[in-house]
């Protein structure tokens, strides 16, 4: 639990000092020389800051051993079904999961921030490749992983992991939909024993995120973009059935692979394994 905690703390720290740091002197600046022009300058900064950020966390989880970044127990031959099965399980679950935008209030400042990074290079770097990464190797295996390790209970490992998931995003409506994802991406990681899977979820999430924000603007839900309320119906459903059908695959390609053990479990598995040879 205690590495679990400072995982969090740790990730937490570095993408809040990401924003905070061009943040401060911006308002600084503003409110000293009254100038509508430097605050947005100077928070151009922030999508640099924030890839630097990503790429410093997943350089420190691999160099420090915390993560193992791997296929797991994915057979070489159904790699490719495997991350298939990701996506197509993660394109599901955006029509039942859009619902949500609708019902909860949305944080302005963040939607702007998003939108803004989306305008940029770099800003969609960091969102649609390097962010998704750092978030994989700290929540699913970094954070999800000492959790198991501390109870041996999986589910419970995924839900904790999935709210501190939420916390981390920092309102409410990304929040709900992060957790709900975290879920997701939990059970592809424990099944597999690799979080491939669940980077490929996140990498294609948040670039669908970044071009529905680039193309329709900030404050377009996904609901909006549907001619009528019965046609919007019709997509939830279709997208609810191939969720569960992806999910359905997906165990049943699942059937024969080890699942990702805890710490001990595997500490146990190598000491029987070096009685046996002595």
């Amino acid at each position: 639990m205690k590495k679990a905690f400072i995982f969090f703390i740790l990730f937490f720290a570095l993408q809040f000092l990401a924003v905070l740091f061009p943040g401060i002197p911006a308002a600084i600046a503003y409110a000293v020389l009254g100038k509508t022009g430097v605050e947005p300058s100077m928070m151009k900064a922030i999508p640099l800051i924030l890839a630097a950020a990503d790429v410093y966390t997943i350089s420190l989880f691999i160099k420090k051993g915390w993560v193992k970044i791997g296929w797991g127990s994915i057979k070489k031959e159904d790699r490719w079904k495997v991350c298939l099965l990701a996506v197509v399980v993660l394109l599901g679950f955006w029509a039942p999961e859009s619902i949500i935008e609708d019902y909860v209030p949305e944080d302005k400042e963040m939607s702007q921030l998003f939108a803004s990074m989306s305008t940029s290079v770099v800003g969609i770097l960091s969102i649609s490749i390097l962010g998704p990464i750092a978030e994989e190797v700290c929540f699913r295996g970094g954070i999800l992983k000492a959790l198991f390790d501390w109870k041996k209970n999986i589910w419970l490992a995924i839900i904790l992991s999935s709210v501190l998931f939420a916390v981390a995003h920092g309102n409410l409506m990304q929040g709900v939909g992060a957790a709900l994802m975290g879920i997701l991406m939990g059970w592809f990681y424990y099944r597999t024993g690799s979080i491939i899977p669940s980077i490929l979820i996140h990498i294609v999430n948040n670039s669908l995120c970044s071009f529905l924000a680039f193309t329709y603007g900030e404050n377009t839900t996904t609901s909006h973009l549907f001619a009528s309320t019965s046609s919007y119906a019709v997509f939830v459903a279709a997208g609810s059935v191939l969720m569960l059908v992806g999910i359905w695959m997906a165990n049943k390609t699942f059937k024969h692979y080890t699942p990702l053990k805890s710490e001990i479990t595997e500490r146990t598995e190598e000491e029987i394994e070096n009685f046996e040879m002595a």
